[in-house]
């Protein structure tokens, strides 16, 4: 799993640089966010590949060889969906649902509707408050989409 981790850190370190290339061609303060996230994400990719030298074998499990294929597989394709229809429906609508089913997909196992509930509002307080706080108060717009 050590290799698995090294070519994942790698991958997402060029996409990190990619993501700051492109992210220079913006205005200031519409590439701030991207510039932010890249650098985050970069941060996180640099720390796994540097981890993927210290791990044993024994602390490095992958999901797939446990039997978890199936939420991962959930996972990824609906932050695919979640991509290709933001500019179709719209930020707030993509998110909102994309993420509420990615909710319920992880959190299969929960043994209450209260609990899944909870959750589910979790999702739309953040989703309509990061909105908010960008659209409203930072006039950074998002896509509109056909329903708004």
């Amino acid at each position: 799993m050590k290799t698995a981790d090294r070519i994942a850190a790698l991958l997402l370190l060029g996409i990190c640089v990619y993501g700051w290339i492109i992210g220079r061609t913006f205005s200031p303060l519409s590439g701030l966010f991207p510039q932010v996230i890249v650098l985050i994400l970069g941060g996180l990719s640099l720390l796994l590949f540097i981890l993927s030298f210290f791990r044993s074998p024994e602390e490095a499990r992958f999901v797939l060889v446990q039997g978890q294929a199936l939420p991962v597989i959930l996972t990824v394709s609906i932050m695919v969906a979640w991509v290709a229809l933001i500019s179709v429906l719209g930020f707030l609508v993509t998110s909102l649902s994309m993420f509420s089913l990615m909710t319920i997909v992880l959190g299969r196992k929960e043994r209450t509707v209260r609990q899944l509930v909870l959750r589910l509002l979790a999702v739309c307080v953040s989703t309509v408050g990061f909105y908010l706080f960008f659209d409203r108060l930072l006039l950074v717009s998002f896509p509109r989409g056909l329903l708004l």
